[in-house]
């Protein structure tokens, strides 16, 4: 609903469930915070519950059949005034604070309604039309003397004292736009405190009477909530969503501020410190929750006896076993800190087993471990039933499989292949999935607006620790879910940290699997044994010994360690440059045509010694300065058999430095003044080993210096290695082996082997690597590439035509990625497929991803065809820029930008019928958003899964043709009508229906004459026995007549006028309601209302309201007219 409206749409305000900031709280006197009283249509209609401050106990209070709403406390918090419509007619009714003694005290045929208390609690304030529009009434609080304070001609409301009783603050469209007023409590002496374009309203004062909350528009971004000083002055923005935030109400004690909000999808109570701070989600439910007022709990008075016991802080009997008591104790409150001992209520849990090892050599342990903080979440909002996929900062390898990314879901999952989140968890194995870490497998939902998947990263390399913390509830029980995973580099462990206090993992599923037919550790399924600060970790196989099969004898004798230093004497170090032939990476590799390493001759770090002690700068003696250049580096040593192996390497290089281990890549620099630190272990084996330094010079100075130290563990007898058995030779598991891997050694065409390292050109199953300072042009197509890494300061850039870039794996852009015409990309995986990195831009683009999806983790623009086979994610916060036409039948679920060019000419947003047109009309906007998510329209019944957010940047006096898509299958599941179905828009309180016209052939619903955005939905709504059969607006010598039919009038009541000029905000034209002339009746009728306000040279616009028996209302399209000078 339009601001300007606001005030002159109270007549039917309870008619139209619009919310208009339900009563503040009325405390003016010290004391505690009690309970919250709200509206809601959690049961089917309107009524008033109560709850504690942090959103637990709620409990219904009306209990009636009839809507009530409206609640406000009284100043001893005994008593709770609100509007019922119990008597057939919106009355002011009192109750007490448990809900006894609801008793009635207006009995008028007009409506009564937005009723408050005055601070010594003997008077109420309330909103009436018996005057025939909206005043601001005084009464006794036992209903007598009911008095008319404001007595104007244009609508007064929402009256409240304040707190010192001697003035009232309320709204008022007597200037032409919604302000804010103040009078005296007899009703003199009336003073406007705000004067801005855009509507303010829903004043309401701070306990202590020097401050004013209230909503406004006057940022253009929806209703704001506001704070300004008692004389109007210093108005501050305390909210800043593109949703509606209104209803604002203070805290007894002056602290926070209770509001409700639109951000999550339907309006829900938030609450937030009364400096705009710490907003949180109270009551996070499916239906309508508004309206909030704040109990005032006198000093010295007890909080009442019907207060619910907080089933969620329940105490705790258990103590953990020795082998679980972790360094620091995990705890969770509603906002999910770890920082007090947890609770929980059961007093008997079974002690936690760890299964173990499975086939493939996975065991399960307790182990103390902490939580660690982190403060990145991955959802942006609140989100249910949701994944998403991430890139992880190392590459982690899960049952013998190395990923550099997995999907991570709401429902307490990790994945390392697509998959679609299920909340319904199983034993496992489970058919539902492949590769998965469970977590908290369980159907878990937000419980506040911070509920979310929390991502972070601790420590350095080569031992990292990437994070996943969820903060939720379970959706049957309510209780707090907070687990933490903890995934840990080089030793590919996995540790899970529990704090569930009220179920104790009752309902949920833990433990690893490899695939439903392979190998799997179940932690516990559906049993309470994942107590408070209970963390168990998961480790793969320790990776055996092996003897290769020298083909040369070893140049060193077997040791029991040993320090490797960059050194230049002789042999120490063999060297090479250009393109070394294939196995160069392995042990058994023929050397002897390389040439001793030595100390640097591209040496010109003057005093800057090594960083290593005992190392050299080191480079090969044909030093090319000023030239990029690349060499390579050999050492090989001997180990005996241990039981296991450790070892390290610290690195410095100028410019670049890739290190192997026993053929595989173990880590790269790129910062001559970072060390690189990486971790050796897992590759290193008894017998001969290889060390390989790939050392690259970008131009100017060049060298590599490095210290690796190496030990055996527990090795055998030295003094008779000859005994030494020979273990069986057994596959490493960890050991990554990279054959596939081709990074360009130098700049150069695509199609020339000698770019890459691997020998040839890359082929189908090959990933590439473009480092810092190469430049790759492609000249060649390269198809179904596996991943595809550009790293920072690197370019891949096309140098043909008629070109194609596929691949079935990644896409990392940290580098330049610049297409040319006519060349397309195309993400054809079987699994999920995920960008991620710097902008990227694409010419032709095809997503053809045939399981899993394609995710965008960065910001795209697409210049040439967007083909959607398939889906395609963009991740918020960033955006896919679309530049040109769309096909396929697939969405982009995220936002699509557009420029917009020239009127009449469709724009598609995605999937090709979701389109814009706009009409020759007024100042079109510089671009347009349109934001798809898949989630059912909170309040709308029968509703496609589809919420379209758009908005349009500047622009002016514009109209467009929307049209929006869905699928048949989408129909289906919301057992909607196809054939009626109609577009919705969100005014900011309520889902508006707003017509429209189906195709379902090509399965879209189209709108002409949309001048205002914000969110769009899909329904073929509830039947109605309502017909609206025409509406027009012609003009006359006398203004311009406003004439519409109906077929059908059984449900209606009556209608309304609604008018907009101009940029002007959309205006009630009439008084009272014109009633409807077949009330309860079969048949229709025609109607006539003349508009003489006018002026020649303006353009105006018209809709009906049609005003419904059950309390809604519709509104009609609309209809235009200019009128000629």
């Amino acid at each position: 609903m339009c601001l300007a409206a606001i005030t002159s749409a109270l007549a039917v305000y309870l008619l139209l469930w619009a919310v208009i900031a339900p009563p503040p709280s009325q405390a003016a006197f010290s004391g505690s915070n009690g309970k919250i009283a709200f509206t809601t249509q959690r049961d089917g209609n309107e009524e008033i519950y109560s709850m504690n401050t942090d959103g637990t106990g709620a409990t219904n209070l009306t209990g009636n059949s009839a809507n009530d709403g409206e609640p406000a406390w009284s100043p001893d918090g005994s008593k709770l005034v609100f509007r019922s419509m119990r008597d057939n007619n919106h009355e002011i009714y009192v109750m007490n604070a448990d809900g006894s003694a609801q008793t009635r005290l207006t009995n008028n045929s007009a409506i009564d309604m937005l009723p408050s208390w005055s601070p010594d609690g003997t008077k109420i304030t309330f909103t009436s039309r018996r005057d025939g529009n909206d005043e601001i009434y005084v009464m006794n609080a036992d209903g007598s003397n009911q008095t008319n304070l404001t007595n104007n001609a244009n609508s007064d409301a929402i009256g409240r004292w304040s707190p010192d009783s001697s003035q009232i603050v309320f709204h008022s469209n007597r200037s032409g736009v919604t302000q804010i007023y103040v009078m005296n409590d007899d009703g003199s002496n009336v003073t406007q405190l705000t004067n801005t374009l855009d509507g303010n309203g829903a004043p309401t004062w701070s306990p202590d009477g020097s401050k004013i909350a209230f909503y406004s528009l006057r940022d253009g971004t929806g209703t704001e909530i506001y704070v300004m000083n008692a004389d109007g002055s210093n108005p501050t923005r305390l909210t800043n969503n593109t949703e509606a935030d209104s209803g604002p109400a203070w805290s007894p004690d002056g602290t926070k501020i209770v509001f409700d909000s639109t951000r999550d999808g339907n309006y829900e109570i938030y609450v937030m410190d009364a400096d705009g701070a710490s907003q949180s989600n109270l009551t996070n439910h499916s239906n309508v929750d508004l309206g909030p007022d704040w109990q005032p709990i006198p000093l010295n008075t007890p909080t009442p006896s019907n207060t619910p016991t907080d089933t969620l802080t329940p105490t705790n009997t258990n103590t953990p076993g020795p082998t679980d008591t972790p360094t620091e104790t995990p705890t969770s409150t509603n906002t999910f800190t770890p920082t007090n001992t947890p609770t929980a209520t059961n007093t008997l849990i079974p002690a936690i087993s760890c299964p173990g090892p499975d086939g493939y050599g996975y065991t399960c342990s307790n182990v103390s471990a902490s939580f660690v903080p982190v403060g990145s979440n991955l959802f942006g909002g609140p989100c249910s039933n949701c994944s998403v996929g991430v890139g992880l900062p190392f590459q982690f390898t899960f049952y013998g499989q190395s990923y550099n990314s997995a999907y991570i879901t709401s429902n307490g999952t990790i994945h390392f292949s697509g998959i679609s989140p299920n909340p319904i968890n199983t034993a496992l194995p489970t058919a539902n999935f492949g590769p998965t870490i469970f977590a908290y497998w369980d159907a878990l939902v937000p419980g506040s607006i911070s509920d979310n998947v929390y991502m972070g990263m601790t420590g350095t390399s080569p031992n990292r620790t990437v994070i996943f913390e969820w903060r939720y509830r379970e959706a049957a029980s309510g209780f707090f879910v907070n687990v933490e995973a903890q995934l840990h580099e080089t030793s590919n462990q996995i540790t899970l940290i529990y704090n569930i206090p009220g179920s104790n993992g009752s309902s949920a599923t833990a433990g690893i699997q490899q695939a439903y037919s392979a190998n799997n550790l179940q932690l516990s399924y559906n049993q309470a044994v994942l107590t408070p600060g209970r963390a168990v970790r998961f480790s793969p196989p320790v990776p055996p010994t092996a003897t290769p099969t020298p083909t040369r004898t070893p140049r060193d004798n077997p040791l029991n360690s040993v320090t490797i230093v960059s050194d230049s004497s002789v042999r120490a170090w063999d060297s090479y440059t250009g393109t070394p032939s294939p196995g160069w990476h392995t042990v058994g590799y023929d050397d002897s045509s390389w040439t001793n390493a030595v100390q640097t001759p591209c040496d010109a770090f003057g005093s800057w010694p090594p960083p290593h002690a005992g190392s050299q700068w080191i480079w090969h003696s044909n030093c090319i300065t000023h030239t990029s250049q690349q060499v390579y580096f050999r050492k090989t040593f001997s180990l005996l058999p241990g039981a296991s192996y450790s070892g390290s390497i610290s690195i410095n290089a100028d410019d670049q430095s890739y290190v192997y281990i026993n053929g595989n890549l173990v880590g790269a620099t790129s910062n001559w003044q970072v060390t690189g630190t990486f971790n050796l272990s897992p590759y290193l084996t008894s017998g001969e080993n290889v060390l390989i330094v790939d050392g690259r010079n970008l131009g100017g100075p060049g060298g590599v210096t490095f210290i690796a130290n190496v030990t055996v563990n527990s090795p055998v007898n030295t003094s008779t290695p000859t005994t030494t058995p020979t273990p069986t030779i057994t596959p490493t598991p960890t050991a990554t082996n990279v054959p596939n891997l081709c990074t360009a050694i130098a700049t150069g065409l695509a199609s020339n082997s000698t770019t890459w390292d691997c020998g040839h050109v890359p082929q189908a199953g090959d990933s590439i690597l473009i480092p810092n300072g190469r430049t790759v042009d492609l000249d060649v197509s390269l198809l179904d590439l596996k991943d595809v890494t550009i790293e920072s300061g690197a370019n891949l850039k096309y140098a043909g035509s008629a070109l194609t870039l596929s691949l079935t794996g990644n896409l990392s852009n940290s580098g330049l990625f610049i297409p040319e015409t006519a060349v397309t990309v195309r993400f054809k995986g079987a699994t999920a497929q995920v960008l991620s990195g710097a902008g990227t831009t694409f010419y032709d683009l095809f997503i053809e991803n045939s399981g899993g999806g394609v995710i965008f983790n960065s910001s795209v623009t697409v210049r040439g065809t967007l083909n959607l086979t398939n889906d395609l994610t963009v991740s918020a916060p960033y955006t896919l820029n679309q530049q040109s036409a769309s096909v396929g039948t697939g969405d982009v679920v995220g936002s699509v930008i557009r420029k917009t060019t020239s009127p009449n000419i469709p724009m598609s947003f995605g999937n090709p019928m979701t389109q814009l047109t706009f009409e020759n009309l007024g100042t079109l906007p510089q671009d347009v958003t349109v934001t798809l998510s898949r989630t059912a329209p909170g309040g709308l019944s029968n509703a496609i899964a589809r919420v379209y957010s758009i908005s349009a940047n500047m622009g002016s006096n514009y109209e467009a043709t929307l049209q929006l898509h869905y699928t048949d299958a989408e129909v289906a599941s919301a057992n909607a009508s196809e054939g009626t179905l109609q577009l919705f828009r969100y005014s900011g309180s309520a889902w508006q229906a707003q017509g429209g016209t189906v195709n379902t052939s090509s399965d879209f619903v189209s709108l002409t004459d949309v001048s205002q955005f914000s969110n769009w939905a899909i329904s073929s709504g509830a039947p109605t026995a309502i017909e609206l059969v025409s509406f027009e607006a012609l003009g006359e010598n006398k203004g311009i007549r406003v004439k519409w039919e109906t077929g059908l009038e059984f449900d209606l009541v009556g209608f309304n006028v609604w008018r907009k000029v101009g940029k002007h905000e959309w205006q009630k034209l009439n008084t009272d309601i014109i009633p409807a002339k077949k009330v309860g009746q079969v048949g229709g009728a025609r109607y006539r209302f003349l508009d003489k306000q006018i002026s020649a040279g303006k353009t105006y616009r018209y809709k009906i309201e049609l005003l419904k028996r059950d309390g809604q209302s519709t509104m009609s399209s609309v209809v235009k007219v200019r009128m000629s000078k």
